[in-house]
This record gives structure tokens, sequence and C-alpha cells, in this order.
């Protein structure tokens, strides 16, 4: 087996790296737009949601690293010379194509890096690595910008996979050449010299740089449903109750909350709640019934919230230690402020909490 690439034929480094690099790439395809799908749907679970994101995260990480590999052996090696039979105008296009391809390969999971990098942060990358990235600040502006990017270089890219498979097709079916089987088996075919292809790159740089400034300008992306035009809203009040048999204790608890949706409710509104009711500090004797029924020291919920008008819900999962119930909110907001109000039932047991948030509207 040649690893290396000769003029007749692809080496099986080249090929390697492609076939995985292929596999990367429509993995992550799917999990991307699923997530973002579940995303906008009341019903979904924000552990779900997440999970897909971070899973999307890590596999554009590897897609990046083979991306990187790939481009630095297409310069180093030789480059392998087209079929004979092929047209001038289809080697002229299979080289922009390439040209575009590889450029794909960086920046459409870099931007999707450095807009993980620049937010706040959801869905963690699978690694040890960190979240972050070097000289990259948290700033939400720089989320748009980059979410922006991603956003419009991965449809670029879904348009330059589908013109790719559709000249592998035609190569396949149509003109019954050797071209599949160069990039599968390696095989060796008669060939032509490569023409200058400077034209083609020229043409596929200039295609990627109306992609990354109309990206950047448009502002929004993938994460904007979750960073977007949304600010904290300042936690006012709040309540804990306890539920019983029927009867209702109120709890003294210590609880954060952290309230995420856009300053504009004018319209329909999506956003996050995050709440963590420490229950271990809690004063009232009571609260030791929920802790003896769940065997947890905390209640954590992260909930999805949407609605319009003014008026919506949170949808999320309350995290009871080793147990997870699923939780619905009602959300009402006004000029000055919101209310969300939460009932969820503990696992396992006849009891239930509710809760209630008062916020300020910023």
């Amino acid at each position: 087996m040649v690893r290396n690439n000769t003029r007749d034929s692809y080496g099986s480094l080249t090929r390697t790296l492609h076939w995985f690099t292929a596999f990367a790439v429509f993995v992550a395809f799917p999990l991307g737009f699923i997530a973002n799908t579940l995303l906008q749907s009341p019903s979904a679970s924000l552990t779900q949601v997440f999970t897909l994101f971070s899973a999307h995260k890590t596999v554009g990480i590897v897609a990046f690293a083979l991306g990187l590999a790939r481009v630095i052996v297409a310069l180093r090696q030789v480059r392998t010379d087209p079929i004979r039979t092929h047209r001038f105008w289809e080697i002229w296009f299979a080289r922009l194509v390439h040209w575009a391809l590889y450029a794909a390969l960086l920046v459409v999971p870099l931007s999707g890096w450095l807009t993980h990098a620049s937010s706040e942060g959801f869905a963690p990358i699978f690694w040890p690595l960190g979240q972050g990235l070097p000289f990259v600040p948290r700033s939400e502006a720089l989320v748009e910008t980059f979410a922006g990017i991603h956003n419009a270089s991965t449809k670029f890219l879904a348009l330059l996979v589908l013109l790719h498979l559709a000249g592998a097709i035609k190569h396949s079916l149509i003109d019954q050449d050797e071209t599949l089987r160069r990039m599968t088996l390696g095989v060796a075919t008669e060939t032509r010299p490569l023409p200058a292809a400077v034209i083609a790159l020229v043409t596929a740089m200039a295609l990627w740089v109306a992609v990354v400034v109309s990206g950047a300008l448009s502002g929004s992306g993938q994460s904007s449903s979750v960073v977007g035009d949304q600010v904290e809203w300042q936690i006012e009040r709040t309540s804990i109750v306890l539920v019983d048999a029927g009867t209702e204790r109120s709890m003294d608890v210590d609880l954060s909350a952290r309230l995420s949706i856009p300053a504009n409710t004018q319209r329909r509104f999506n956003g996050t709640l995050d709440v963590t009711i420490l229950l271990d500090n809690a004063e009232d004797s009571s609260a030791l019934l929920l802790m003896d029924a769940t065997d947890a020291f905390l209640i954590q919920l992260l909930g999805v919230i949407s609605g319009s008008n003014n008026n919506g819900t949170v949808t999320g999962d309350v995290d009871f230690g080793s147990s997870t119930s699923p939780v619905s909110c009602e959300v009402a907001l006004s000029n000055s402020g919101g209310v969300i109000a939460c009932s969820v039932n503990v696992p396992e047991s006849e009891l239930s909490v509710k809760f209630e948030l008062q916020a300020v509207r910023p």
C-alpha cells in the first residue's frame, strides 16, 4: 500500500484523512441540526439538548483537527493529476470546489469553536482542555459575530458537499470512470497534466471572503436563540413551598437563580432559567423530609423559556441528585418585571416543591 500520493493515484494517507473527515462532517451536521430543532421545542428535555450540542461541538473539534491535517497533507504531497477523460471545465470546477472545501474544513469548525469560547458557556466540549481560547474574551458582540460566520459558513459547506457528492455520482454512474475507485482503493489511472489552478483558487477564496463577511454582518447563528440579545434579569424575590400530602410548608432556604431573556418581550422570546436550591441550609425542619426522600442536598433546574405576548412557559428538568423530573413553569412578564412560578413532584414520594421568582426588568 502506497502511503503518499503519486501523479496517477492517491496514497493511503490522503484517502484515510478524506474518509475520516467526511465521517466527522456527516456526524456533526445532524447533531447540530437536531440540537437546534429541539431547542425551539417547548417539550424538549434541556439535558438532551445540551448533550447534543456538546457532542456537536466535540465532533467539530475533531473535524477541525482532521481538516487541518488534510490541508497540510494536500500542500506537502504531490498533487494527483485528473483522469485523462475529464474535460477542462470539469477539472476547473473540481479544483474550485476542492479549494473551497479545504477552507470550509477550517472556517466552519473554527467559527463554531470561537462562538463557544466567547460566550458565557453552555453545553461544554467533551474534553479536559478547558472551554475558552487564548486571546478570546467573553463578549456578546463576539458571540454574535462568530455565530453569524458559523451559520453562513455551515450553509456554504452544505452546498459544497452536495456539489462534491453530485460530481462523484456523475463520474460513477454516468461517466463510469475510476474517480471513486481512486479515492476508495487507490487505483492508478491514466491521467492528464493538471492545468494551472490559480483562477480556481482565487475564485474559491473570493467566495469565502463573501461568506465570512456576510455572516459576520448578519450576526445570527446557532447560538443566537440562547445568547443573542438576551440580558440577565435581576431576581428580586423568591419563595419556596414544600407540599407534603396536601399540606404546604414554607421553607427558608438559600436559592440562587439566573434568568436570561430578551429585553424586548413584545415579540416571541426565548431564554434560559437556571435555579439552584441548597437544602442543606434550610432552617425549616420539613426540608429534611425532602432531603431524606431524594438523598440530595440541592435541587437544580435548567430550563428553556419560550413564549409570546409576554406570557410563556419554562420547560426543563429538575435534578434531585440521582433522580430527574420534568417541570413546566408559567412565565408572566410585564413592563416592570416578571414572575415565574414552578411546581415539581419529587420522584418516588408524595412530596412536591413549589417555587416562585420575581424578577426586575432591566
